[in-house]
């Protein structure tokens, strides 16, 4: 997604599609628990290969926003951490989108921020009073693995 409201690309002319011309009244930023993008993110060894200039600014965003670990995550609480954190990059990044601003304050568009858990089905959602995405803390086990 673009990071500046003047980056203009294809994404741009996109949104910019949906809200004025389409009218969407919801639009959802979701950010799922297998997301391979965040896991070369956190490989050290792959991040030699993602140096542009676009990249880095989106992953200095991924870190500036990265929530807290959360134990009930387990083995991944580093990745749901930097997932979550992107997907509130990301929501920053559309709202500096002039068309989505305007809809925003005329109250014709709802931005959403999900984090959703592949695995439990389980989508946790952004809360703009704390501006994270709270985890779920109550989770029992299914099938061998824990979920919500």
């Amino acid at each position: 997604m673009p990071i500046t409201s003047s980056d203009v690309d294809g994404v741009t002319a996109t949104i910019e599609y949906a809200v004025e011309v389409l009218k969407v009244k919801h639009a959802i930023l979701c950010g799922h628990s297998d997301c391979g993008a965040m896991k070369a993110a956190l490989d050290r060894r792959g991040s030699k290969h993602c140096q542009g200039q676009p990249l880095a600014a989106s992953r200095r965003r991924r870190i500036q926003h990265r929530q807290p670990l959360n134990a009930a995550d387990g083995p991944h609480a580093e990745l749901a951490s930097l997932i979550r954190g992107n997907v509130i990059a990301q929501l920053h990044n559309l709202s500096v989108q002039p068309s989505v601003g305007r809809a925003v304050v005329e109250g014709r568009l709802t931005v959403h921020g999900w984090y959703y858990d592949i695995l439990s089905g389980r989508i946790e959602r952004y809360d703009e009073k704390t501006a994270e995405i709270p985890a779920a803390h109550h989770r029992k086990m299914m099938s061998g693995r824990k979920t919500a």
